[in-house]
């Protein structure tokens, strides 16, 4: 309960914090807007060969990393800065209001309150249920079937390889782990090669992903009038039907379960629970590397937090070493797995190679500046990135005030592992700078917003003064904004109001339109169904030597509705991030000599990047090697040149 003395100390906690705060940001600015020397960064990545809108704009990646660190560290820097001389002097009295017991609990493992808050976000996406989207071609007037050909097809792609007896890393380079893709190959051997098949998999990662969400939502929010709008806000912020497995939202989940088995660890003081976490992470790993990375990180920080006051150094490397050994347990499996194929050194590449070259600029765009968060915040893709770095500059202050006044409990252990999650994980958003990108690391920061307002609504309890009302409605507003401003938020509203209203959702009326393609049991747009039966036309009356063919630039879904092998590690060109790496692929091409190769002028060259400039060496070597067969238009169907002499 606040006394008036108390009461006093808000408004200049509030200022100082501000003050502090606003100059930091303002420091931010201006050093954001030096024209600092990246010409080496530059120069890294195009002697890689790394082509990207942003390096053909002359822009650095590593600026990006400079910006976030602006962004974030000198706005918490400063607001410490000018409060903490304050802060010590008051430090008793702040102590006691803001580590207050009682306010700080989260509930306890109660089976019930997990299964009810699961129960509601299932029964919230099964009302939206639309069998019919299992069998949409998924076409967009902006990049039309490349979420079909690009993003479901690399996993098709990848499946198919598999299914032929290759191995992951070995014969192929896949950029997510063997946990994304191998229990779609066990499906698709299992009920028979289908394009809708990926669609249900991603659908049951979608539902594991909302289970575990309201399970993660129970056991961190204490409050239900706080929980359920949480559940149902995360729900609607992800569409429940994402046709490819590494567009779902159980890729980030994961990395947030290994909280339940350390609260658990709060709980009872079993090590166990710690060891249980560190698999938690490897699982999480083995589906996402970065994801994972970022779990086993947080993981560590709040098994250090939790003990490191009580229990001393040595303590805390002790259940380091638990947690490191429950990981590597996990991972063992998939070790000698590989190892056993001969893969393991290609398997470690695969796991590295894309967060290495993306680090450089591969896939790059062009990441907002400060400047831009000043003067544009309207704007969906600065508002999209700036309201999480907000998110976690706000949090960082409140969590190392807690600290500094030796708060333990377990809402600040949460804290810890939750910031330092997504605050590492958003270095994914500034590897491709998009609204998609912010989109997939934001739930983290919506987990901090509803803690805080979870905070807020659990100190009005016995004492509902003005300065607690206010700290819930101002909670109330910021949420509301920001689920608001986020462009993916509004175009799940409407297209969960567009589900409901289909009176046809549980009868499938959408049918193939192809002929004589029995994998492909999707409707296509009329571009792509031509395209696609004008390539079953042509291998119907032209067999293919080993079943070898080369479709280009970016069709990797066509290898599995055609049954056809890849003559290349890569399943599309783009891929093939570096001029090694396509210098591999041209090698590849060299060796097998397939007879045909299939070049579309419909599909979407990504980020508008003509596929002589993305890959000019894989271009140059069809041009000097392949001839014109047939020219339709949309599709051209090349024919190696027969060599003389």
């Amino acid at each position: 309960m606040l006394h008036n003395s108390s009461l006093k100390l808000f408004i200049p906690h509030l200022v100082l914090l501000c003050v502090g705060g606003v100059s930091g940001l303002a420091l931010a600015y201006i050093l954001d807007g030096v024209q600092w020397d990246y010409s080496a960064d530059l120069k890294s990545a195009r002697d890689l060969g790394i082509v990207s809108e942003a390096i053909l704009k002359n822009y650095p990646k590593s600026r990006d990393v400079l910006t976030y660190f602006f962004a974030f560290v000198l706005p918490v820097s400063g607001a410490l800065a000018v409060w903490l001389p304050w802060g010590l002097r008051q430090r008793r009295i702040l102590a006691g209001l803001i580590c207050e017991a009682g306010n700080n609990d989260l509930p306890q493992s109660h089976p019930w309150r997990p299964l009810f808050f699961s129960l509601a976000a299932l029964m919230l996406v099964l009302s939206c249920f639309d069998l019919n989207l299992f069998y949409d071609g998924k076409w967009n007037p902006v990049v039309g079937s490349w979420p079909f050909l690009g993003e479901e097809g690399v996993f098709l792609e990848w499946t198919q390889r598999i299914l032929n007896g290759e191995v992951m890393g070995k014969d192929f380079l896949c950029v997510y782990g063997p946990l994304m893709v191998y229990p779609l190959v066990l499906l698709q051997e299992i009920a028979g090669p289908l394009v809708s098949l990926g669609r249900w998999y991603a659908f049951a990662l979608n539902l594991t992903a909302y289970i575990l969400l309201a399970f993660i939502i129970s056991r961190t929010i204490r409050s239900t009038f706080v929980a359920l709008p949480a559940l149902l806000l995360m729900v609607l912020f992800y569409p429940w039907m994402t046709h490819s497995a590494n567009m779902s939202p159980l890729r980030v989940v994961l990395g947030m379960v290994p909280l339940l088995s350390l609260l658990r660890f709060r709980e009872t003081g079993k090590e166990v629970w710690i060891a249980a976490a560190g698999a938690c992470c490897g699982v999480s790993f083995l589906f996402s590397q970065e994801v994972g990375v970022c779990a086993l990180l947080a993981s560590l920080a709040f098994a250090g937090f939790s003990c490191i006051r009580e229990c001393g150094i040595a303590m805390v490397v002790r259940r380091f070493a638990v947690l490191l050994a429950g990981w590597a347990a996990l991972l063992l499996p998939a070790i000698v797995y590989f190892t056993a194929k001969g893969a393991l050194p290609h398997f470690i590449e695969g796991l590295t190679v894309y967060p290495r070259n993306a680090m450089l600029g591969y896939a790059g765009l062009v990441f907002p500046s400060i400047a831009d968060a000043v003067k544009s915040l309207h704007v969906p893709l600065v508002f999209d990135n700036y309201w999480i770095i907000g998110t976690y500059v706000l949090a960082s202050i409140v969590l190392l005030i807690r600290i500094i006044l030796g708060c333990t409990d377990t809402r600040t252990a949460v804290l810890v592992f939750i910031l330092i999650f997504g605050s590492l994980h958003f270095r994914s958003a500034l590897g491709r700078s998009s609204c998609y990108e912010a989109f997939v690391v934001a739930p983290s920061a919506f987990m901090l917003l509803f803690m805080a307002l979870d905070y807020c609504v659990c100190r009005l309890n016995g004492n509902r003064n003005i300065i607690r009302i206010f700290m819930v409605m101002l909670m109330l507003a910021v949420i509301s904004a920001v689920a608001a401003g986020m462009s993916h938020t509004r175009s799940n509203l409407v297209s969960f109001g567009n589900m409901l209203l289909e009176k046809n959702r549980f009868t499938r009326i959408i049918q193939s339109q192809l002929i004589g393609v029995e994998r492909d049991d999707v409707r296509h747009h009329p571009g792509t169904a031509l395209e696609i039966q004008s390539i079953a036309d042509f291998f119907r009356s032209h067999p293919t030597p080993d079943n070898y063919v080369y479709f280009f630039p970016q069709e990797p879904a066509y290898y599995f509705i055609f049954n056809k092998k890849n003559p290349t590690r890569y399943a599309t060109s783009y891929l093939a991030a570096t001029s090694e790496m396509r210098r591999e692929l041209v090698a590849d091409l060299e060796k097998r000599k397939p007879l045909y190769a299939v070049y579309s002028r419909s599909t979407w060259r990504i980020d508008g990047i003509p596929s002589y400039v993305q890959v000019p060496e894989v271009y140059g070597y069809l041009e000097a090697n392949y001839e014109v067969l047939l020219d339709y238009g949309a599709v051209v169907f090349l024919k190696r040149k027969q060599a003389h002499g």
